[in-house]
């Protein structure tokens, strides 16, 4: 149950509702008979890099109370620190924590009886698969019988909801953190339950699946991702992201796929804008949350080539956008 963004650490094997998913029933979590595949989460500081136009921005590893971020455009190499005693003294952009998926987990094709490719009918219905990956590469769905014409012929075929299972153990240290679910690549449409309640969906072909699915009390807990690989709008037959004449209509989760934990109010991306010319820099920064209490953002300016300071400034973070973004014109003479 989630209660005030609260999800409880009750797991009951739940029922996940049939207004969002006809096919399924009530199955009883034993574990003699069936045993979730659990993920634990690591609590590591981990570093991580981040491509955003026009500039690359590497995330170094982070501190309790900064996290530094260097941005290089031309010849200049800019450290910019923010902090913000915020949530118990936390940081506006503290550690993220970050833990990956992949491995094994539990499938159940929802729509398997509705499954009809030339009389075929279908292999495998549930077990276990290892993810990232395929149904096709795991044996499930529909043994194809000869080629089709024209068009590229998977050794098996699914088209409908597919339902991932797994157990996973959220650390004390995420507690009030904000979560979110990212799947690099699904074809079409995903949706994440957590002990039965479903928490978010998300439906793209060609950008990845981030679901904001808010904060998780410490503990174990159910999480189901329900794919669903028909053709959620329709586009007909002759799209390149969406058609058995370039991939075939596969289902899965393909890429990387991780969970992730961020503080409450946290940098949501930072953008730089330079102008040669004039010889300013301009800087985006997006929270997730305009902060409450007073934060600061500073910057320096130091030589590619070279350790000096040539210049340094700090800001006031206030006067945010409605897309809760700020900019700072910076002269950089």
């Amino acid at each position: 149950m989630v209660n005030n963004g609260q999800v409880s650490t009750q797991v009951s094997s739940p029922e996940i509702a049939r207004d969002e998913d006809p096919g399924a029933t009530a199955r009883e979590h034993n574990s003699k008979t069936r045993a979730w595949p659990l993920i634990k989460a690591l609590d590591k500081d981990r570093g991580a890099t981040i491509n955003l136009n026009p500039i690359r921005i590497i995330c170094f590893r982070m501190k309790n109370l900064n996290m530094i971020l260097k941005v290089r455009y031309l010849t200049i190499s800019i450290t910019i620190i923010l902090w913000s005693m915020l949530f118990f003294g936390s940081t506006i952009l503290a550690q993220t924590n970050e833990y990956s998926l992949s491995g094994e987990w539990y499938v159940e094709l929802v729509d398997s009886v509705d499954q009809d490719f030339r009389g075929a009918r279908i292999h495998r219905s549930e077990g276990f698969i290892h993810l990232p990956g395929s149904l096709a590469q795991n044996r499930y769905g529909v043994k194809t019988i000869g080629s089709d014409f024209g068009i590229l012929t998977p050794e098996f075929k699914y088209i409908g909801r597919a339902r991932y299972t797994r157990e996973i153990e959220i650390p004390l240290s995420w507690k009030n953190k904000e979560v979110e679910i990212f799947l690099e690549r699904v074809l079409w449409e995903s949706r994440i339950f957590i002990d039965g309640e479903k928490l978010s969906r998300q439906d793209a072909l060609g950008t990845p699946h981030i679901h904001r699915i808010g904060k998780l009390a410490p503990g174990i807990h159910q999480l189901t991702i329900v794919v669903n690989n028909d053709m959620i709008h329709n586009i007909g037959d002759k799209g390149h992201a969406y058609s058995d004449y370039t991939q075939s209509i596969w289902n899965g989760i393909v890429g990387k796929m991780e969970m992730r934990s961020y503080d409450p109010v946290h940098i949501r991306s930072v953008r730089t804008f330079p102008d040669v010319s004039a010889d300013r820099l301009k800087v985006e920064v997006c929270m997730n949350e305009i902060p409450e209490e007073k934060s600061e953002f500073s910057f320096s300016i130091i030589p590619v080539e070279g350790e000096k300071i040539v210049l340094s400034k700090k800001y006031s973070l206030k006067d945010f956008g409605k897309d809760k973004c700020v900019v700072f014109d910076i002269p950089v003479r």
